[in-house]
């Protein structure tokens, strides 16, 4: 058993975590309960979807896998080759195939060793990766008795994990069973408009038979996002600070309130190091990289209303962190065994005479 990978929850907070252990910096995972265009404008920008399904092999993809490597160069695919490891081996699918990640020192090393490797023997590689195999079985659940000689029936559920992403200028899907990515055709103007094609047409099919599904996008962490915004915001409230005070009009800072303005100016280490700006002066950053306006009602209007902008960021980030918070309280219950707990507990209600009464009471009412 000790060489196996556990089954681990379906959570985008189990998923974050286990990304950022692993070692890739700068990704969140998020779950998706609509597909319309506010939600996905909301999380933008989406590197790739995770869809979870119950699995059944007379149901199949709509698409084609393509077994030629050189139909879909540098797209890295392994087939699924561990038991219980579908959710991780989806998640690495797309963290390997989006060049903007930075997926970190364990990550990079498996895809160069693997690179030269065909999908069979890519997933064995995966299978024998020692670090993502231990941060995996972290989120293994206590199990009180485990039953070495358990044994899937046909009756058990049996739920499985694939991934989409763009790559090229088509949408491909990488699911570890089949024998090669699955490319659903050209994008278009829109990856996402494709994906919500392909997806929503693959619940369709299973609708009049199945409601369990689960979505999740893998997205850019949105710390990080809201600190570049606010760097950025910052940036153009200093400069247009700035050109009002140099101004020659006697009136250009009336009924503006400089102090608050250059307080809200100030760049937070904090700020610096989510948004991974090394110099939070630069003129790129200010009015995103366009001239600042040319007139004193255009740069007044700017300064005043800036500060609230930032505002908004700064309480976006206060709600991540809480549901930061909330995801490792969760994860921390999920792996603390309860069992030697409830075990004192009722041989404790036994020494107090109460455990039969209340196995009685539980009885009755039943």
């Amino acid at each position: 058993m000790a060489d196996s990978w556990c089954t681990i929850e379906s959570d985008p907070g189990v998923f974050t975590e286990l990304i950022e252990k692993i070692g890739v910096e700068g990704v969140q995972v998020e779950e998706l309960y609509s597909l319309d265009d506010e939600t996905m404008a909301s999380i933008e920008p989406i590197y790739g979807f995770i869809f979870l399904f119950k699995y059944d092999s007379s149901m199949s993809s709509s698409g084609q896998a393509e077994t030629d490597a050189s139909a879909h160069p540098g797209l890295f695919f392994a087939k699924q080759v561990i038991n219980n490891a579908c959710a991780t081996q989806a998640i690495i699918s797309v963290l390997l195939n989006v060049p903007q990640i930075e997926v970190g020192a364990t990550l990079a090393e498996y895809k160069d060793f693997a690179a030269s490797m065909d999908p069979e023997l890519r997933g064995l590689a995966l299978s024998n990766q020692e670090t993502i195999k231990r941060m995996h079985n972290s989120f293994a659940r206590p199990e009180p008795f485990v039953m070495e000689s358990a044994r899937a029936t046909k009756e058990d559920d049996v739920y499985h994990f694939v991934s989409y992403i763009p790559f090229g200028d088509s949408l491909y899907e990488l699911d570890g069973l089949q024998a090669g990515p699955i490319n659903h055709g050209p994008v278009g103007e829109s990856w996402l408009a494709k994906a919500r094609e392909v997806i929503a047409a693959r619940i369709e099919k299973y609708a009049s038979s199945e409601i369990r599904f689960n979505l999740l996008a893998v997205v850019k962490n949105r710390r990080t996002l809201y600190c570049e915004d606010i760097v950025a915001k910052k940036a153009t409230l200093r400069a247009a600070a700035a050109a009002l005070q140099a101004s020659t009009d006697g009136s250009a800072l009336d009924g503006l309130d400089m102090p608050m303005i250059e307080a809200y100016g100030a760049v937070t280490p904090e700020e610096l190091e989510l948004s991974r700006i090394s110099d939070p002066d630069a003129p790129s950053l200010v009015n995103g990289g366009e001239p600042l306006p040319a007139d004193l009602a255009g740069l007044r209007a700017l300064a005043a209303s800036l500060p609230d902008e930032i505002t908004i960021l700064i309480n976006k980030i206060q709600a991540e962190k809480a549901k930061y918070a909330a995801w490792q309280l969760d994860n921390i219950r999920r792996k603390h065994n309860y069992v030697p707990f409830i075990v004192a507990m009722l041989k404790h209600l036994a020494r107090k005479g109460e455990l039969i009464p209340l196995i009685n009471g539980a009885t009755a009412d039943a």
